[in-house]
């Protein structure tokens, strides 16, 4: 499209757009915004923000001039190809007020230091707050940092080439630009980043684009110790985990798929393989019972609930755990379930609850599902296991 540019800007040649250009937007926060550009040539890449002191933008690491167009947007012109571009937002008055605050904060220590000449205590806890201001400065590394830093150091480790999933705290975009940025040089088809949903446990079975043969290994990267307890259980049960590697901010996790499922104890379970669909005039399917009696002796374990879905197009519903005395509802909650659009086969949905939470004297759980929207999904193979094994950690 047309860019106009500043008064005094003058560009050598053309930069046009051709129809087979590409930009993704890889990350961003309060003060960067990342993009991959590939153009057939050389172009202007324009950024719909505001142009303003303090604003530098680089092209595969290396710093280019910042262009004002749009009247008061900002661009740069990137040659054809690949290539990686950041903008980055850096106030010039930082350094210069942080150096000023550290000058005062001395001052000030030295004057309380005197002021508490003969006693112990006030010069011991100046120096004790003195070095935690100065750990907090330069001996502390943010999150991010030591994320993208982690998962790098990782990698370089553990080449691997199958596919990897990347699951962190999607409310938190720094990890996931820090993710982003520790796996650079891989392509879109072996990393996915989508799988923090409910059906994140299907990886890597079968929702991964890679050419992978079946029975391949997976990689699964834990960012922060994200990874819920149901998907925990789905990988336990569908795979066999073995953590190869990590640190306190991440893991690192093969996962090669099972002959057979876990050897979980079964309580109750769907007869057969049959799919019943649900929908807004008949919202209800499955259901089993569970006299908690039966479970005095597993208090510490957990129950691993799981159920197929499969829907046309996407659909909601949920999973009702309820805990009946006689016909009194002592304890009533749901577990959403989820197909997203796109999923052409069943989808498995997992919940988990420990026991102990649930377990109460001479009463029972009544377990079913409910289309609480109305939305059409088909449901089957509703399955209740209880385990032993650790569902919040690796």
């Amino acid at each position: 499209g047309l860019v106009v540019l500043a008064e005094d800007l003058v560009l050598d040649g053309v930069l046009g757009k051709a129809p087979e250009d590409r930009l993704h937007l890889t990350g961003f926060d309060h003060q960067t915004f990342t993009v991959n550009s590939t153009t057939k040539r050389s172009a202007m890449l324009v950024l719909q923000q505001s142009h303003y002191p303090g604003w530098e933008v680089f092209v595969d690491g290396a710093e280019q001039a910042l262009l004002n167009v749009n009247i008061a947007a900002m661009a740069v012109a990137v040659p054809a190809g690949e290539h990686v571009v950041e903008f980055r937002y850096r106030k010039a008055a930082v350094p210069w007020l942080l150096g000023i605050s550290l000058i005062t904060m001395l001052v000030l220590l030295v004057e309380l230091c005197s002021i508490g000449r003969g006693s112990y205590f006030i010069p011991a806890a100046v120096l004790t707050l003195a070095g935690l201001v100065c750990w907090s400065l330069f001996g502390h590394t943010p999150k991010r940092e030591r994320v993208a830093r982690a998962i790098s150091e990782v990698l370089e480790r553990n080449p691997v080439q199958a596919p990897i999933a990347v699951l962190g705290d999607v409310q938190d975009k720094a990890l996931g630009i820090a993710a982003m940025e520790g796996i650079k040089g891989r392509s879109s088809d072996q990393v996915r980043t989508d799988v923090a949903g409910p059906c994140s446990p299907c990886f890597p079975v079968p929702c991964t684009k890679s050419a992978e043969p079946v029975g391949a290994a997976a990689y699964w990267l834990d960012i922060g110790n994200y990874t819920t307890s149901e998907a925990r259980a789905c990988l336990l049960d569908r795979s066999q985990v073995v953590r190869i590697d990590g640190s306190g901010d991440i893991d690192l996790l093969r996962l090669t798929p099972r002959d057979s499922p876990a050897t979980w104890a079964t309580l109750c379970a769907d007869s057969g393989n049959e799919q019943h669909w649900i929908h807004a005039e008949s919202a209800f399917a499955g259901g089993c019972s569970i006299a908690l009696n039966d479970l005095a002796a597993k208090r510490e374990a957990t129950l691993v609930i799981d159920v197929q879905c499969m829907a046309t197009r996407t659909a909601d519903a949920v999973l009702v755990v309820e805990r009946k005395r006689g016909d009194v509802t002592t304890d009533y909650r749901t577990f959403p379930l989820h197909v997203s659009k796109g999923n052409e086969g069943v989808v498995p949905n997992y919940a988990t609850v420990p026991v102990d939470e649930l377990w109460r004297a001479d009463e029972a759980l009544k377990l079913y599902v409910w289309s609480h929207k109305g939305d059409s999904m088909a449901v089957g193979g509703l399955r209740v296991r209880v385990t032993f094994d650790e569902l919040d950690r690796w």
